[in-house]
């Protein structure tokens, strides 16, 4: 009975005529009352309010109904932050009926739950949105055929892990088809001694609209664990790793395409992003790469001031049919492009098309070039380098060439259609030490600008 319901009754029958219920309901308020007034304390009573919250965890459905659930429901959970008496929760929601189904304090734990909980054995994408700030202490697994809607959200690392996010069955599988877009990953590097962003064996997926930075390790990591769990086919679009500030670069580099055995990530692109101030290097590829390209994107900086040997991108090992085109160098540290094989390694095919090279502001003074193909031990052959521009300030540090074919084993290069401003190189533009072999460089077309 309601307190209305209760006045109303007493209206009509007297006071001596009322029901047990009315007698208790006049009692309970006025026993409410004397002890409010007893504590000095102000006492607004809300019953229906009461009555729909009356716990935390109704207080938590009722707070994220309100704020997300009419704007979320085309996504199978939701998950959203709630802050109460200084605690924060985690709180997942059900995007089809609006239940809240699971709640912590703890971010990664909500977070996987969410991610464990959708239709096992899918064959289409299921999605799960962030909306908030979000703590994570311990690594989350990204399953199959998972959207992840992540803008307006940022990930902090809490503890010395090895990964913020990862695949399934690290080691041995890998996690196929997933998309995710928008958020910032940051590794808290400051507080943190080990750590990745993104690390696993990741197929045919698409990474859109993140940024990457700070983690003690690597921004993101794709790695190739045997023939049959390759990091093949991946998309990676307006990515930012690392920022112009010092101590948000990712210490040990950018973005790196590894391998544990001798099968390497093939057919992954990068396109319209940026890599600044990252540790060794931007983009590294090791053995074993094949047919990864490189586009429309922008490189600078080193990883903090007095880095001396930060490069753009390197190729080490065997990596086949590597595509740069349509992007920018700026201010990189150590060399723009180095290709590194080892003994017995053939880096072939490598092609560095219409980008440009724009060596300005360098810390040091020292020898590294734009281009390095370093064939001294393994053998580099039939590349391509062509409509390039190399341009730089002429100031002490600039380095000793645009382009440096270095070793006996750098066979049948084409450079073709460069421009280079020699006044911002110390020594010349192309130095050919292909060894004097049969099989030199092709240079041709090669205009100058003094």
């Amino acid at each position: 009975m309601t307190i209305k319901e209760t006045i109303e009754e007493a209206k009509k029958v007297g006071v001596k005529d009322m029901s047990w219920k009315a007698w208790f309901m006049i009692i309970t308020i006025i026993s409410a009352a004397t002890v409010a007034s007893y504590y000095g304390v102000n006492v607004t009573m809300n019953i229906d309010l009461a009555n729909r919250v009356g716990s935390l965890e109704g207080m938590l459905s009722h707070t994220i109904n309100s704020t997300f659930y009419a704007l979320q429901k085309s996504a199978s959970y939701i998950i959203s932050t709630v802050t109460s008496g200084g605690t924060t929760y985690y709180c997942m929601q059900n995007g089809t009926t609006g239940k809240l189904d699971f709640w912590s304090t703890n971010a990664s734990k909500v977070s996987q739950f969410a991610l464990d909980n959708l239709t096992a054995g899918r064959t289409y994408a299921e999605t799960v949105v962030w909306k908030g700030s979000f703590d994570f202490d311990t690594a989350v697994v990204v399953p199959d055929y998972t959207t992840l809607i992540r803008y307006g959200a940022r990930f902090e690392l809490t503890a010395d892990i090895d990964r913020m996010w990862t695949s399934e069955t690290y080691g041995t599988g890998y996690t196929r088809y997933i998309t995710v877009l928008g958020g910032i990953d940051d590794g808290n590097k400051a507080t943190r001694t080990s750590g990745s962003g993104w690390e696993g064996c990741f197929r045919d997926s698409h990474f859109e609209d993140m940024t990457i930075m700070a983690f003690e390790e690597y921004g993101m990591n794709l790695q190739s664990f045997s023939s049959s769990s390759k990091s093949l086919g991946n998309t990676l679009s307006r990515m930012w790793f690392g920022t112009g500030v010092t101590g948000e670069a990712n210490s040990d580099g950018g973005l790196l395409i590894s391998n544990t055995t001798s099968y390497g990530g093939a057919d992954n692109t990068v396109t319209q992003s940026l890599f600044i101030n990252n540790g060794d290097f931007q983009i590294r590829l090791e053995e074993n790469c094949a047919n990864n390209r490189v586009s429309l994107t922008h490189f600078a900086g080193c990883a903090d001031p007095g880095d001396s040997d930060s490069d753009g991108i390197e190729l080490v090992g065997d990596v086949d049919l590597f595509l740069l085109d349509q992007s920018h160098f700026e201010q990189i540290e150590g060399n723009g492009v180095v290709i590194t094989p080892a003994s017995g390694d053939f880096a072939d095919h490598t092609k560095i098309l219409n980008t440009v090279f724009y060596c300005v502001g360098r810390l040091t003074n020292n020898t590294y070039y734009a281009i390095w193909v370093d064939s001294n031990v393994g053998q580099s052959r039939m590349g391509l380098i062509s409509g390039n521009s190399f341009f730089g300030d002429g100031a002490v540090g600039e380095p000793m060439y645009a382009i440096n074919l270095d070793g006996a084993n750098s066979d049948y290069w084409q450079i073709l259609g460069n421009t280079v401003q020699t006044s911002g190189y110390a020594t010349a533009s192309v130095n050919d030490e292909s060894g004097g072999t049969t099989k030199p460089a092709t240079l041709a077309d090669f205009n100058i600008l003094m």
